[in-house]
């Protein structure tokens, strides 16, 4: 297993809330069964989850406002059906269902979610984890070689570039600073 899937199972999802890396197949992995394509998934699965996690739990708390939980929520639903089209292509395949996270998977994750008070830091965190999330997964779909999985992570990818301009609208950011997101910072 190569040090950048560890990561991601260990915890990467941390390095892309803090835009450290790239984490979804960074470099290319251990292919599971001899399937790199089936690598891809289970990775793109176990990311997901957490953060759909991440988002239930945020939207959670009572003291937000109104609409950033319900855009949370949202969110969260958003991120659970990407995480379960991607298991049925994974499980197509011959992946096995990862197990689902817990919420002390998510603290050593996102050890500081708790932290997250205020509506800005929330949109930041927001904001952060989609410009992550397609950093990762426009990584990863190069390396894909089916075209099925080239559509399914291409609509993810169109998914995850409506979240982040809904959370920088949210945040009174320009949504669309550009024609073409990738993730990259500016």
């Amino acid at each position: 297993m190569s040090a950048t899937r560890k990561e991601l199972l260990a915890g990467g999802a941390l390095l892309l809330a803090t835009s450290a890396a790239p984490l979804l197949l960074a470099a290319p992995p251990a292919a599971a069964d001899g399937n790199p394509n089936l690598s891809i998934l289970e990775d793109g699965v176990k990311l997901k989850q957490i953060i759909a996690l991440a988002y239930t739990t945020l939207a959670g708390a009572r003291r937000r406002e109104r609409k950033l939980r319900d855009l949370l929520a949202l969110f969260a639903a958003h991120e659970r059906a990407h995480a379960a089209a991607l298991l049925k292509q994974a499980e197509y395949l011959g992946g096995p269902p990862p197990p689902a996270p817990t919420r002390e998977g998510l603290a050593k994750v996102f050890p500081n979610l708790a932290e997250l008070r205020s509506a800005r830091s929330v949109l930041g965190f927001v904001t952060t984890i989609e410009r992550g999330e397609l950093q990762a997964f426009y990584a990863a779909q190069q390396r894909l070689d089916e075209p099925r999985l080239l559509q399914l992570m291409a609509s993810v990818m169109c998914s995850d570039a409506q979240h982040l301009a809904l959370a920088r609208e949210a945040a009174g950011e320009n949504p669309i600073p550009s024609a073409f997101e990738t993730g990259q910072t500016r």
